[in-house]
């Protein structure tokens, strides 16, 4: 649903009506009706603002909120929301980045509480996905240390 324009763009929203999580210490549903939301900059980047609910395999629920940023050349636009040519624009062709924060009271899954993840989006006809690597036990290690210890998790909304 499209909103109206404001001081800063055109303003969207866009209800999730489900999804996966599928990770290494992570896996379960996206659950429906939560929000997905964005604003179009007069400058063609938009602006990112999505809030989701996922149930684990297990029963825990985790909610999951991130910002991002999501922006192509105008050729690379127009083929890419567009849902007969979308499959065709290669993720490397656009930029689409994104930084999810996790909360849970579920004590199995306390430590997403403790991270920020730094994710990589890429968009396919009705399906957004969403590839997010994350470190829970940073300290004062070298980055290559921290990289063999870091996980992923890939979360795709419809």
């Amino acid at each position: 649903m499209k909103g109206p324009a404001g001081p800063l763009g055109a303003r969207a929203v866009a209800t999730i009506t489900g999804g996966s999580v599928e990770g290494q210490r992570v896996s379960g549903k996206v659950l429906p009706s939560v929000s997905d939301g964005w604003i179009q900059r007069s400058d063609g980047v938009m602006v990112l603002d999505v809030r989701a609910l996922f149930q684990t395999g297990d029963g825990a629920l985790i909610y999951m909120t991130y910002e991002g940023r999501l922006h192509a050349a105008p050729e690379i636009a127009a083929r890419l929301f567009n849902p007969e040519t979308q499959e065709s624009v290669h993720p490397a062709d656009y930029y689409f980045r994104t930084h999810p924060v996790f909360e849970t009271g579920d004590e199995r899954y306390a430590w997403l509480n403790k991270i920020i993840a730094i994710g990589v989006g890429q968009l396919r006809p009705l399906l957004r996905s969403l590839s997010m690597g994350f470190c829970s036990k940073w300290r004062d290690q070298s980055r290559v240390a921290c990289q063999a210890m870091c996980s992923a998790m890939k979360v795709e909304m419809k």
